[in-house]
């Protein structure tokens, strides 16, 4: 297979994947149900700034943050899976971070998302810095202030 049809495939297969990818709607206070707020935020960290994380409640994709950004969603109460997935290639790759979590009626909840960097090390010549990510509750200071 010659290199342009290789390519060519390979880029149908990274958009196909990522435009059939179901999206989390919040359900609205006319459908009567009990709701609970998540504001889902990235620190204002820039280590690995260019790296967009997908963010998903329960299996569906709510949307991708840089740093400083939010996601404000409603869910049904009850008992939900909010999952971070990195980035790879542009699309979603492994899942990072998990948060399987009992919402409840009328309740505002925080999730902080933050990718730290280690102590730079030298390898060779090279400068080289590692790095985690976390994923976990919040309260609302941090979420307004990013932190």
């Amino acid at each position: 297979m010659s290199f342009i049809k290789l390519l060519a495939l390979l880029s149908v297969i990274i958009t196909s994947g990522c435009a059939s990818e179901p999206k989390y709607k919040s359900p609205t206070n006319s459908e009567e149900v009990e709701l609970a707020q998540i504001s889902l935020y990235r620190a204002k960290k820039f280590y690995r700034a260019n790296e967009y994380p997908f963010f998903y409640i329960d299996g569906k994709l709510a949307g991708k943050m840089g740093p400083g950004d939010s996601i404000i969603a409603k869910v049904i109460a009850g008992r939900h899976i909010i999952t971070v997935r990195e980035p790879f290639l542009f699309i979603p790759g492994s899942e990072s971070g998990r948060i399987d979590h009992d919402f409840k009626k009328d309740g505002k909840y925080y999730l902080r998302y933050s990718v730290d960097s280690d102590i730079p090390f030298l390898l060779g010549n090279t400068v080289v810095a590692s790095g985690s990510s976390t994923f976990s509750l919040s309260d609302e200071k941090s979420f307004n202030e990013k932190k």
